[in-house]
């Protein structure tokens, strides 16, 4: 059994991440509107930025190392 499509939502926002076309993909609709995040899932560091970026878009605001976190473990369900 695998993950294939995961919904998170925050304060100002939702976002759909799948893994498709060797990337793992964030879309939704944020605090500053549509978004379209993208990272490899082999690179460690572009997973970590994808969760920084996508925790500003969902809450609106730079969250500290423990709301980053809990974005990051949604993205690691498609990484390799």
């Amino acid at each position: 059994m695998k993950v294939t499509r995961m919904t998170v939502e925050g304060a100002k926002g939702w976002a759909n991440i799948t893994r498709r076309d060797g990337m793992i993909h964030a879309h939704g609709d944020g605090a500053a509107g549509l978004f379209d995040l993208r990272a490899r899932p082999d690179i460690a560091a572009q997973q970590d930025q994808m969760a920084r970026d996508l925790q500003y878009v969902l809450d609106g605001y730079r969250g500290a190392v423990g709301d980053v976190a809990e974005c990051l473990r949604f993205i690691q369900h498609f990484a390799d």
